[in-house]
């Protein structure tokens, strides 16, 4: 669901052969988006994308194969001389397929308990057009939720910052925070006047249908009414730790840190469990885009170990293997972190020893490094 999520945050309707399509979000997934009619058929394609140094310059041309293959079409190079070899491609592969937002819309008023309606407010000057899906509220007091394709869009930020200048409360929900600005991020984070939630915080398909990790997109009362109905207050859920210090935190304020998850550039959450009783870290792949790994509970507690040690472990202080402590820490740095250039590791440094058994391990984040750890309140497993 995230690569389709990342395509949305690009284009705002991608529209792609089936192959391509495949290609770029995964078969399995096109599938169950195929199923819930979020991509559909559309028209056949009469260009192909070149297989050499390309550009939107310079696409293969589509042509009927003569004489007859088993595949109808053959993509040649238009160059000359080619740059690249021609490929032959059967009808479905040539079918292209829309996305189709209304569709998405109307699978997410469905999961996150939004209720159609009329649009509360016209668009602002920006020139932003996001998706209208609803309303949620909450004791009489309304919020609309706009669906936000394509956030990188520079009239997107204007467009946020029109909305909070207004009374209504606003929930924009954008595909993921891959490339927005962490202050955009932070400034308009779930429980604000006009909130940004990540759909790839939320959004996972699982037994081959799109579900969803939350109930609804209704946080508790004390984050939406006045003073003067402020109910009792909610019980402690978790405990958050990060850079700032500690905090104490409700089971609402735990999904408000998982649904801007994207915006950290480590988070180890314990608090629940994901599949198999594994444990979800959340962390930036090679290009810096957010991505979520699964990992052991043992894992999850070595990590943790090493980020609120404040100084240098060995690796058999870490609690991963008996037998062989530092290739196990060194399997889960390389799940985590991006692999090392210049000036090594990014954040999980290694502190050098007489002998390779001496070698320590030291968590120690550039200034700018956002991390945080969820955990049970009063855990003593970490």
């Amino acid at each position: 669901m995230r690569r389709f999520l990342r395509e949305l945050q690009r284009f705002r309707r991608p529209v792609l052969p089936r192959l391509l399509f495949e290609e770029k979000i995964g078969a399995g997934s096109f599938e169950v988006l195929q199923r819930h009619r979020i991509v559909m058929p559309a028209l056949t394609v009469d260009s192909w994308p070149c297989g050499g140094t390309w550009t939107e310059d310079c696409p293969r041309r589509l042509i009927e194969a003569t004489p007859p293959t088993l595949t109808p079409y053959l993509a040649v190079c238009v160059a000359s001389p080619m740059g690249c070899p021609a490929i032959s491609l059967s009808e479905n592969d040539v079918k292209t397929f829309a996305t189709s937002l209304e569709n998405f819309g109307a699978l997410l008023r469905n999961l996150l308990t939004i209720t159609p309606g009329p649009t509360l407010r016209g668009a602002t000057a920006s020139g932003y057009e996001p998706l209208h899906l609803g309303t949620v509220g909450l004791c009489g007091n309304q919020r609309e939720v706009l669906l936000a394709p394509q956030p990188l869009d520079p009239t997107f930020e204007p467009f946020v910052h029109g909305r909070s200048s207004s009374g209504l409360g606003t929930t924009l929900l954008v595909p993921s925070g891959w490339r927005l600005p962490f202050r955009l991020l932070e400034q308009h984070g779930p429980g604000n006047r006009t909130e940004i939630i990540c759909l790839d915080q939320m959004l996972t398909i699982r037994d081959q249908a799109i579900t969803t990790t939350v109930a609804g997109l209704l946080l508790p009362v004390d984050r939406r009414m006045g003073p003067s109905q402020e109910p009792a207050p909610a019980p402690v859920f978790c405990e958050g730790i990060h850079q700032l210090g500690r905090s104490e935190l409700t089971e609402v304020g735990y999904w408000d840190i998982i649904r801007i998850a994207s915006t950290h550039d480590l988070l180890v959450d314990v608090a629940s469990s994901i599949d198999g009783g594994h444990y979800a870290v959340y962390h930036k792949d090679e290009e810096g885009a957010p991505i979520c790994t699964p990992v052991s509970p043992v894992e999850a507690f070595a990590l943790i170990r090493l980020m609120i040690a404040g100084e240098a472990l060995l690796a058999r202080d870490l609690g991963l293997s008996r037998t062989r402590p530092q290739k196990a820490f060194e399997a889960l740095r390389r799940k985590i972190e991006r692999p090392p250039r210049r000036g090594g590791w990014t954040a999980l440094k290694t502190k050098p020893g007489n002998t390779p058994e001496e070698l320590r391990y030291q968590f120690l984040p550039p200034a700018d490094y956002r991390w945080a750890i969820l955990r049970p309140l009063g855990s003593t497993l970490v």
